[in-house]
């Protein structure tokens, strides 16, 4: 990013090099790389219909508990599981399922202020479901969802 430094000053490179100091990430990059030849290896077809399926069975178990509500049902949605739980904060919920669970969320308003304002909602929790995850994990977040509810409601 520097074009000339002495001990009294320094010029920098013309946009957009004066930009782009220290080290390229050379190591994130590579995994990227092996990430998409592994991707590419089971096929982008196969790992959307698998997630869509892991969603349509986590959204069945979910949506089928005492208290809880999904938000955002369509049908062409991404595999993100976003739920409330009746009378429990989202930042609750999300500490319960971690320190109970060990299960990974995002939780609050998931940059979507204005849809949840839209909804009357302070926030929610969301599991972020991939090709990774497998159905009994869908079971253990739907059990850890129901314990969270009994304790803290």
């Amino acid at each position: 990013m520097a074009k000339s430094v002495s001990f009294e000053s320094w010029e920098p490179k013309p946009p957009p090099l004066k930009f782009e100091a220290g080290t390229p990430a050379i190591a994130e990059t590579i995994a990227l790389g092996t990430s998409l030849d592994y991707l590419m290896a089971i096929g982008m077809e196969r790992v959307a219909a698998y997630e869509k399926a892991l969603l349509a069975y986590a959204t069945e178990r979910v949506s089928a508990l005492r208290g809880v509500r999904i938000i955002g049902t369509s049908r062409d949605k991404i595999s993100v599981l976003s739920f409330v739980i009746d009378g429990i904060e989202p930042s609750d919920i999300g500490n319960y399922l971690d320190q109970e669970f060990g299960i990974a969320y995002r939780s609050g308003d998931l940059s979507a202020q204005p849809l949840l304002q839209f909804l009357g909602l302070p926030g929610a929790v969301r599991a972020s479901l991939g090709i990774y995850n497998t159905r009994q994990e869908v079971d253990v977040l739907a059990e850890a969802i129901e314990r969270c509810r009994d304790a803290l409601a």
